[in-house]
């Protein structure tokens, strides 16, 4: 009985969710690569921005642009769907498609290496991306005032070198496992020597695996999460009371700040059974926790969960995020059978209804600034 539900698991269930999840990720990619447009009409008429206290002389002159650059977060967060997309594909060539075969793998089996290699190195990217992000939040939210602002660019370059770093730390994987062919015509993988090898399954395994992608990470990344959601508690409270004194209404927590939020929640969430059964693997030993009936099916239900992390994040975003839901529905409002209430409102009401650029991110903090000295200039030629 419990083969058969692990084969329902890792089989057709499994399936289903790769697909939906990988067809929200890739919409997900297209809205975030698309730019980010601001409608400003007001800001000529008023010829004046508040933010926060600040006066801004009308000699300044403001020319709201129609496309602005994406913020940074926006960056990340595309990496972690084209990461989280991988782990999907990985997932389905590993564990999901193989169910499907009746007794032997045949010629599939010969790119079980190179999948093996792919799943641990996707696995990896997620958790070192996830980690970079946290701690760029971090900076950007607990020392704002050391923090340099990093171009969209040199964010890219930082996670495409990660993504690098993640795939060098697993290539000894692809030498894990070996193929071998039968007279018969059996083929099967079976361990290499190197999988076998005492010295390297306790320092890179076990030793390298709790520090580098499995119990460490997970206590860093809580870590940062429990003081980003101080920090951020803090801030909305201080937004609340400013606001109440300049009577007027501001959210508590911005869009980018409830999506990071979310984001973080979800990582943390997924990955807590993995982590929990790699540490039980290294503590029963591998051979032990292998013939366990009881532990192949919580590991299939692990599988699963982290799947279903991987493919949702199309939903976080459209629930938590204003401009994403609008991208999305400006995407999808051409098809016959779509009608997005989302697009319609904003196109009628809120662009309208907004007189000034909200500066309420920490990727806005310097633009706030240059427009307040470029200002202090002004009035220092008058």
């Amino acid at each position: 009985m419990s083969v058969e539900i692990v084969n329902t698991l890792n089989g057709p269930v499994t399936a289903v969710f790769v697909f939906f999840g990988i067809a929200f990720n890739i919409e997900t990619i297209y809205v975030l690569m698309r730019p980010v447009k601001h409608h400003l009409r007001n800001v000529n008429r008023h010829g004046f921005l508040i933010q926060t206290g600040l006066l801004l002389s009308r000699a300044v002159s403001i020319k709201p642009p129609s496309s602005l650059s994406r913020p940074i977060i926006h960056t990340y967060l595309l990496w972690l769907s084209v990461s989280d997309t991988a782990l999907l594909l990985s997932g389905f060539l590993m564990y999901c498609l193989p169910s499907f075969f009746i007794s032997s793998l045949g010629f599939y089996a010969k790119f079980f290496p190179a999948f093996y290699l792919i799943s641990n190195a996707s696995l990896t990217a997620s958790v070192w991306l996830m980690c970079v992000l946290m701690f760029e939040r971090y900076r950007a939210f607990c020392k704002p005032l050391i923090t340099s602002g990093m171009s969209a660019a040199k964010v890219h370059k930082i996670l495409a070198f990660v993504v690098v770093l993640s795939i060098i730390f697993s290539l000894p994987r692809f030498f894990e496992v070996v193929v071998l062919e039968y007279d018969d015509g059996f083929v099967d993988v079976v361990q290499s020597d190197l999988g076998k090898n005492h010295i390297y399954l306790f320092y890179y395994r076990i030793i390298g695996g709790l520090v580098f992608y499995s119990l460490l990470p997970y206590i860093v990344l809580f870590a940062l999460s429990a003081k980003i959601s101080l920090v951020l508690r803090t801030a909305a409270k201080q937004r609340q009371i400013m606001s109440s004194s300049m009577n007027h209404k501001t959210k508590a927590i911005s869009d980018s700040e409830l999506i990071l939020l979310a984001v973080m929640a979800k990582f943390l969430l997924s990955r807590l059974m993995p982590t929990a059964l790699d540490v039980a693997e290294h503590i029963v030993t591998s051979e032990i926790f292998v013939l366990s009936s009881v532990a192949t099916l919580i590991v299939a239900i692990s599988n699963l969960l982290v799947v279903i992390s991987s493919g949702i994040n199309f939903f976080i975003y459209f629930m938590f995020s204003k401009t994403f839901r609008h991208s999305a529905c400006l995407c999808c409002k051409n098809l016959p059978f779509f009608s997005c209430k989302t697009a319609r409102n904003f196109n009628d009401g809120e662009a309208t209804n907004t007189s000034v650029p909200q500066f309420n991110k920490p990727d806005n903090f310097l633009t706030s600034l240059l427009l307040f000295n470029e200002a202090s200039d002004i009035s220092k030629k008058n």
